[in-house]
């Protein structure tokens, strides 16, 4: 490639460029020489030096002349040498105008001019190693034209312009050289040991040795900064054997250089001088667009957050939980460190506007000592920090929106949005970046900490969570993030992320101090939660004894707060804990989960509200339940009585909903558990899933007339219903009126308790005249109501009547045919002695329900339907083949 070029610039010498060593007093004698011959056009090169050199100390190389047989182009060399003479660029342009003046010396005609030009542009292009130029005469001409206005130019007013041109052709000569630096830092790894002044060995600023080559940093975290080669330069001072220091060095190239790139790093400079102990007060730029400073250790080679983030991944706990990258304690360290280091940054009115896991960096590798050392982008105004409106300093207006730079996975929705308006108008919007938009990248560094994974469009995902418009409520349902579900962290850390992160920054925390103390809340409240809870959740190590199926685990001596209730709601379905107790009795987790038992009895066992909600989980997805039993617990109240609220209610809907899965249920118990009306409609219809059901205690439970009446409506239904135990429930005559109607449909029901229910005479009819035509009842307790003797006495003849029918019925039935008449005799004297049992007699014989009622109805009714209490004959007959005796029946 080396040779490549040379091809390209072929009359390249490493001195042609510099200044000859005659005086330009002596080109112009020379000038004036070949002026006096008339202006010979072409001289052959014996005839130059007899006539214009003579024996003057300047010495030409005729050698391409002679080699090529052509003769010299007087003008052109004597131009080239006026350029290229030792002396002031007036005196240079001096010479020049006489040179090219042919007709006066005083003048110079527009034609003369134009040639003086377009020699000059040639001389220039040769001497510059530039390939031969096609120069267009006419643009010339109309510029000579633009100065001359067609008239004879003075040397004022040509030197005027021609150095005017000059200064334009220095600049684009400067552009060149700087393109053609732009491509050596394309062409090498490391550019800088092409640089001459960076050599091994060289002085450094003037006071520092150079004591070896430039090395290249390879991995620049900032983005901002990967624009350019970075380069590590290591020095010793001149006069005091200090030991070695290191600068840093930034290659910062480009056509028009890059005035952002070193406002900004010089701002960062001064920056960190505000902020740190140790002040960098070696910086600047060095020829060629080289930005230096010197660097303390604690900015070589620190690891960053993402290097350390790229240790840890998710880990399965199992089917339905991972543990996050970070354990939850550890993440909520990383942010207080985090919270520290903005303050400072915000303390004195910066915004750091850049967060994110590759600005972060671990001294020494320690996660506990964090450092924000690339503060390039940061927002601050001079004035604030430096006390003076420096132009050095200031920050242009499009690196304050600018996010080419910034990673906006870690930006905050209001930052982005300004910077997508200022692209668009290109003017400065009238919303200034605000501290809180550092807060949330903060909130999004400790979400990857948890996941392993950015935010991204978390917060607008999120951005209508119910948590934005009112508190979240312990102990109720609570939509956690789909993509925080899977992991092991609490839901208040859950909630600390959707706040911190969230779309709008007026529901986020207004400040650092606001969000430090709500991680200081989850970090005392995780302290709080029983370590023989954490293990038995498999969340800190812990012995696998604990998961034998005998074992318990009993929380009853520590203080289960809301917070540890929660998370033990919220893991408990998925451990392996087989057996529970936090406040009362045990609960049987596993064998629950596992469909191992068809009974769960739990009465009496002191269990609140709270295991209810733990039973509950349990419960959804249970199929092996035919008996459930849980009366007689305080399980509408919290064990903090003084916590009483939501929480109970839900916890009860979420018990009813349970319910509904299941629908081979023979039994359900719930007595002395104040259920409330409210929710007995939905208790009913959880229920009513359950054809098989036989026994139903709701005794006590606040139903009421309304509930009362649902649950009735349900038992008509049910078949095989036998028991139904619904005292307690305050449902008064409108209740009983429901009962009434239940007794008159379902006749399988042999046991009925609606005692103290605030039941009236009224009711009392109700039920009295339901019990006529039920025949089945046998037991029927009503005290503990108002109601006078007369209707208590109707109620109990009624139910006595179907218990002694029916017991008249088993105690004879051994005796096969004859038992016909001996129960027909047994109720001829029951009625001669309770004259009440007649019409309910009568009534029972016309809707028999058996052989045994069609046989008795047979004896008992004559031919019009009436009752015949006359004594039955006994004949039979004996068979001695046999051995038995038959007795004859009555005949109609």
């Amino acid at each position: 490639m080396g040779n490549c070029l040379e091809i390209l610039y072929p009359a390249f010498k490493s001195d042609l460029m510099r200044k000859h060593n005659f005086s330009s007093d002596k080109v112009h004698t020379l000038c004036m020489r070949w002026k006096k011959l008339r202006n010979p056009e072409k001289m052959t090169p014996n005839e130059f030096q007899k006539a214009i050199i003579q024996n003057d100390e300047i010495k030409i190389n005729y050698k391409k002349y002679y080699d090529s047989g052509e003769e010299i182009e007087a003008i052109d060399l004597l131009t080239n040498l006026v350029i290229l003479s030792n002396g002031k660029l007036d005196e240079r342009l001096k010479t020049l105008f006489h040179l090219y003046c042919f007709d006066e010396q005083s003048s110079m005609t527009p034609y003369e001019f134009v040639n003086c030009l377009n020699k000059s542009m040639e001389a220039l292009c040769e001497i510059a190693s530039i390939d031969p130029y096609k120069f267009n005469r006419s643009q010339i001409e109309v510029y000579v034209q633009e100065v001359s206005q067609g008239e004879p130019i003075d040397l004022d007013i040509f030197k005027a312009a021609v150095v005017k041109e000059c200064y334009k052709f220095a600049e684009i000569f400067q552009e060149s050289y700087r393109y053609l630096r732009t491509v050596s830092t394309i062409i090498v790894e490391n550019p800088f040991p092409v640089i001459s002044y960076l050599q091994k060995g060289n002085l450094f600023l003037g006071k520092y040795e150079i004591i070896n080559f430039p090395d290249v940093i390879k991995d620049i975290s900032s983005i901002y900064k990967q624009k350019y080669k970075h380069a590590l330069l290591s020095v010793k001072p001149m006069l005091h054997n200090t030991g070695i220091n290191t600068f840093e060095l930034i290659y910062v190239t480009g056509i028009q250089g890059d005035k952002n790139f070193r406002q900004n790093y010089f701002r960062e400079i001064v920056l960190k001088n505000k902020i740190n102990s140790e002040a960098i007060t070696e910086f600047g730029e060095l020829p060629g667009g080289l930005l230096y400073k010197r660097i303390s250790t604690i900015e070589i080679a620190q690891m960053t957050l993402k290097e350390y983030f790229s240790g840890f991944r998710l880990e399965k706990l199992h089917s339905n939980w991972y543990k996050p990258c970070m354990s939850e304690k550890d993440v909520i360290k990383l942010g207080l460190n985090l919270f520290q280091e903005l303050e400072k940054l915000h303390k004195i009115g910066v915004i750091h506007s850049n967060i994110n896991p590759t600005s972060v960096y671990l001294i020494e590798g320690n996660i506990e000592k964090l450092a924000f050392l690339d503060l390039e982008l940061a927002i601050w105004d001079p004035i604030e920090i430096l006390g003076s409106e420096s132009p050095y300093f200031q920050q242009l207006p499009e690196d304050k929106y600018d996010t080419t730079f910034r990673d906006e996975d870690f930006l905050s929705p209001e930052h982005k949005e300004l910077a997508e308006e200022y692209r668009k108008t290109s003017k400065i919007p009238k919303q200034n970046i605000a501290q809180e938009g550092d807060i949330y990248s903060i909130g999004a560094l400790l979400y990857m900490a948890l996941t392993g994974e950015a935010p991204k469009d978390f917060s607008l995902r999120t951005a209508n969570h119910p948590d934005h418009t009112s508190p979240r409520e312990l102990l109720v349902h609570w939509d956690c993030p789909t993509e925080l579900q899977k992991l092991v962290i609490s839901n208040g850390m859950c909630s600390f992320l959707l706040k911190i992160l969230a779309f709008s920054p007026t529901i986020r925390f207004r400040n650092i101090e606001e969000a430090r103390e709500e991680l200081l809340n989850i970090s005392h409240l995780l302290d709080s939660i029983p370590n023989e809870l954490m293990q038995s959740l498999e969340h800190v190590v812990s012995d696998q004894s604990r998961f034998n199926p005998e074992y318990t685990c009993d929380l009853r001596s520590f203080e289960m707060n809301d917070f540890a209730l929660e998370y033990l709601i919220k893991f408990v379905y998925d451990s392996k804990i087989p057996n529970l107790r936090i406040f009362g009795g045990c609960l049987p987790l596993l064998a629950l989960k596992m469909n191992e038992i068809s009974i769960l009895d739990l009465s009496n066992q002191k269990l609140y509200s709270e295991e209810l909600r733990i039973l509950t989980l349990f419960l959804e997805k249970n199929e092996s339940l035919q008996v459930i039993n849980l009366s007689n617990n305080p399980l509408n109240t919290r064990h903090d009585s003084k916590k009483n609220g939501y929480s109970i209610e839900f916890t009860l809907k979420k018990f009813i909903e349970a319910l509904t899965k299941h629908v081979n249920l023979t039994e359900f118990r719930m007595g002395k558990v104040e259920i409330g009306a409210k929710l007995s409609e939905k208790l009913c219809k959880a229920l009513s899933y359950n054809e098989n059901l036989e026994v139903i205690d709701l005794g006590f439970c606040n139903m009421e007339a309304s509930g009362i009446k649902g649950l009735c409506e349900l038992c008509h239904n049910l078949k095989k219903l036998s028991v139904l135990t619904i005292s307690g429930n305050s449902f008064g005559n409108e209740g009983a009126k429901a009962v009434a109607e239940l007794i008159k449909r379902n006749h399988n029901i042999v046991e009925i308790d609606i005692s103290s229910n605030s039941i009236l005479n009224q009711g009392a009819q109700y039920i009295s005249e339901s019990l006529i035509n039920n025949f089945a009842i046998q037991h029927f307790s009503i005290h503990d109501n108002t109601i006078d003797q007369n209707e208590t006495e109707a109620i109990t003849h009624n139910v006595n009547f179907n218990t002694y029918f029916t017991s008249l019925k088993s105690k004879n039935e051994k005796f096969k045919e004859y038992a016909y008449n001996l129960i027909a005799e047994s109720i001829k004297k029951w009625v001669t002695s309770h004259k009440f049992v007649v019409e309910k007699l009568k009534a029972k014989l016309l809707n028999p329900v058996d052989e045994v009622d069609l046989k008795l109805c047979e004896i008992l009714l004559d031919s019009q339907g009436n009752l015949n209490l006359k004594p039955i004959p006994m004949k039979y007959t004996y068979n001695p083949g046999e051995g038995t005796v038959h007795f004859e029946t009555k005949t109609r």
